[in-house]
């Protein structure tokens, strides 16, 4: 069975993806030899196919899979079970809670076939008590993760200095959920950013095709507008030259953690014990009083709610205060 590759199946969003990552150095670690198969979303690919730990990608076109429709979706599962039919595999780690994913994994051979989650239902949530890379390298290694150390920080790039600061105001966004619960204010971005630039940084924006709507409030302060404007693994090489990236709970906070570039993520509704970006200069920043109702994120969606008071609440004097230790 060690000459057989190891197949993960990871589609969704930038944040998961990057967490999951560590564990591929696990995997690796265990032998050098080993190959690792990875099924991801198209979307991800500009980002997966430059891991040097993953040595095939093949590559589902999530939005059809995720939220086409009844057709598109099975059309979809057929095309990649054509890809897979009949491979053997030493063991089949499927990086998500909805067992509906092992449907992928139904034409392969493999003794072992792990799912990620911790309970036998349809949406096995992970544990609220571990950060979620501590998960992925439990569903790698099989090990509860109880007595499990967190993995290693995975990092890609190295940070160099450049006398700007970058925020990423849009996000917490994808093909299947959109989530404002997580957002700072837009205005209060704006009023970091005017407050920086007075203090002779620059600053750039970023942020995907879909963040668009957040620009406006920019326009005419003399800011660097890069919405848009690279793919992923773009994004994070010009993160890691900042010398201080500002963003909430969402997809670019994960990128900006593959560098050591200094950071401070904002957290509301999700727990930075489960979310944080882990490394050397990476804050996180909530309210000093949690409000009775943080968290509220179950694993899947966020509880209704009106004001997203948690992230509202959350100062701009509170996060130059605490990028003081960091510039």
């Amino acid at each position: 069975m060690k000459d057989l590759p190891v197949l993960v199946i990871k589609l969704g969003a930038i944040g998961d993806i990057v967490m999951s990552l560590p564990m591929l150095s696990i995997l690796k670690s265990e032998n050098t030899e080993r190959k690792i198969v990875w099924v991801a979303g198209r979307s991800m690919k500009s980002l997966l196919e430059n891991i040097p730990e993953i040595d095939e990608l093949i590559l589902v076109d999530d939005a059809k899979l995720l939220a086409g429709s009844f057709f598109e979706k099975s059309f979809e599962l057929l095309r990649i079970w054509r890809l897979l039919f009949g491979r053997s595999f030493e063991k089949v780690l499927i990086g998500h809670s909805n067992r509906a994913y092992r449907a992928i994994s139904f034409v392969v051979r493999s003794h072992v076939v792990r799912s990620f989650g911790t309970r036998p239902d349809d949406h096995a949530l992970p544990s609220p008590l571990r950060h979620h890379s501590v998960e992925y390298a439990r569903l790698a290694t099989g090990v509860d993760g109880s007595n499990l150390e967190e993995p290693p920080h995975y990092r890609l790039f190295k940070t160099q200095k450049s006398k700007t600061i970058g925020i990423a105001p849009g996000g917490a966004k994808n093909l299947k959920r959109d989530t404002p619960h997580r957002r700072w204010p837009l205005e209060s971005y704006v009023r970091l950013v005017t407050h920086y630039l007075d203090q002779g940084f620059q600053v750039k924006i970023f942020g995907g095709p879909t963040d668009k709507w957040v620009q406006p409030a920019f326009k005419g302060l003399g800011v660097e507008d890069r919405i848009g404007k690279s793919n992923l693994w773009e994004t994070a090489r010009e993160l890691a030259a900042l010398d201080l990236f500002v963003t909430h709970d969402s997809g670019p906070t994960h990128l900006a953690s593959l560098s050591d570039v200094p950071q401070i993520t904002l957290f509301g509704p999700t727990s930075a014990l489960n979310f944080a970006p882990r490394g050397e200069n990476k804050l996180s920043l909530s309210l000093a009083r949690p409000l009775p109702c943080q968290p509220c994120y179950d694993g899947l969606e966020c509880a209704p709610c009106a004001d997203y008071r948690c992230m509202s609440s959350i100062t701009v004097e509170d996060v130059v205060r605490v990028a003081q230790g960091l510039l």
